[in-house]
């Protein structure tokens, strides 16, 4: 019986002790924690814009129409990294590559850095806009180009501290001439961070194998017409605003964490350290207490961490 009225205390001071452990500012962890506590503060802010004065479905997609434990939580673990790197730098620079909505460049000029934000859809371009003016950022640039053509037209002195590339190294088409590319536009203290989905994953494998074919049969193209060497190019057609020319995309060339390291290699980089995130699906992150806690231990376990479905590559110059 007095272990039924104890259990109770034993939890409640167990979960203390992990806060403790976790939330001390004088610990690593607790840097950790404090970094992600300050990004999931301005992710719950864009959702409230997402709610009332952005009303567009692809920034809604993003907050209102999924759960804010997780979706917060997966964000904060993705942007850790580029935030710690910011925090490290005196006024940096930083060259954002398939900006998209903006989410992320919005949240590094918070930080006080310069961005630089590349993004060809002008569908997103039209919502990014409208949070920067909602936001008040400065020193943001909106750059509506092709990222390969306005990298291989910049200035040869425009260099970065931190360039930023989140689901977007699977589109850009040909992959080499970026990674020349971004050697080149990289300060020497610079580090290249790179967010994407693991097709070491199984299940993410067989949706986005899925995936990349039901973008041709919506448009009912055959899909071997649409390649390059072994590369499937995707079915959308992007014209570059300045030069008029066609842009292809790749249709999710998916890298393996270990395949990315490799190819990096090649053009001069090494890698700094690579993060595994997103173990439990949302369901049941949602419905378990602590699970972010769980996420952390599943993250050190060597036989699981490298099925992640998303993993953070940092890397820096050679």
């Amino acid at each position: 019986m007095t272990s039924v009225f104890l259990a109770p205390l034993i939890r409640n001071k167990t979960v203390s002790a992990i806060g403790i452990v976790f939330m001390d500012q004088n610990t690593t962890w607790g840097k950790e924690m404090h970094i992600k506590k300050e990004i999931k503060k301005y992710w719950f802010n864009i959702k409230v814009l997402a709610e009332s004065k952005i009303r567009e479905e692809d920034l809604s997609r993003h907050f209102i129409k999924r759960s804010p434990a997780y979706s917060s939580f997966v964000y904060s673990e993705r942007l850790f990294p580029a935030i710690q790197e910011l925090k490290n730098r005196k006024s940096p620079k930083v060259l954002e590559l398939g900006a998209g909505l903006g989410i992320d460049a919005n949240l590094f000029a918070k930080y006080g850095a310069e961005v630089f934000a590349v993004e060809i859809e002008s569908n997103r371009l039209q919502i990014f806009r409208q949070l920067r003016n909602h936001l008040n950022s400065k020193d943001l640039h909106i750059v509506e180009r092709d990222a390969l053509s306005w990298l291989s037209e910049l200035d040869k002195k425009q260099k970065f501290d931190l360039i930023w590339i989140t689901e977007a190294i699977s589109h850009i088409h040909p992959l080499e001439t970026l990674f020349k590319l971004l050697r080149d536009k990289l300060n020497n203290d610079g580090v290249v961070i790179i967010s994407e989905s693991n097709i070491n994953n199984p299940v993410f494998k067989k949706y986005i194998d899925k995936e990349r074919l039901d973008r041709y049969a919506r448009k009912e193209l055959d899909p071997d017409e649409h390649m390059d060497g072994d590369i499937y190019l995707t079915p959308s057609e992007y014209i570059d605003p300045k030069t008029g020319k066609k842009i292809f995309q790749a249709n999710e060339r998916m890298l393996s964490p270990g395949e990315l390291r490799r190819l990096m290699r090649i053009y001069g980089f090494k890698q700094k350290k690579t993060y595994y995130r997103m173990f439990l699906p949302e369901k049941i992150f949602t419905l378990l207490p602590l699970s972010w806690v769980l996420e952390k231990i599943l993250s050190y376990i060597p036989a699981l961490r490298t099925i992640g479905v998303r993993y953070i590559s940092l890397f820096e110059g050679a």
